[in-house]
């Protein structure tokens, strides 16, 4: 199928109500950098089945067969700890880039996802 296919799974993290799942290629095309897939528990504490951002394309950094975007991926929920006024911080993820040495963040805020 098409997570088989695209190497779903090569990496991921959970942390609180979310997770984050990596890919080796963008949707079964394997000159296409990978894709991050963030996925949120509902809060009656069901996962979701389909992801809530699909994180890929404009971030490949454009070079066909470098595909190594998303093949390392990590995610924290945050914690009180992380602001003065001990509110919760934001969510964060981290996903390696398309080139050597590059890595993105991406905060959730209330209208969802973007990079930092």
């Amino acid at each position: 199928g098409l997570y088989t296919k695209a190497g779903f799974g090569i990496s991921g993290d959970t942390s609180g109500g979310y997770t984050i799942v990596g890919s080796l290629y963008n949707d079964r095309h394997p000159s296409i950098a990978g894709t991050a897939q963030i996925f949120e528990r509902a809060v009656v504490g069901t996962w979701g089945t389909a992801p809530v951002i699909v994180i890929g394309s404009t971030y490949d950094g454009g070079y066909p067969g470098m595909a190594t975007f998303g093949h390392l991926v990590a995610i924290d929920a945050g914690s009180p700890s992380d602001t003065p006024g001990g509110s919760p911080g934001r969510a964060t993820a981290l996903v390696s880039g398309a080139s050597v040495g590059s890595v993105y963040v991406f905060q959730r805020g209330v209208s969802g996802w973007s990079t930092v």
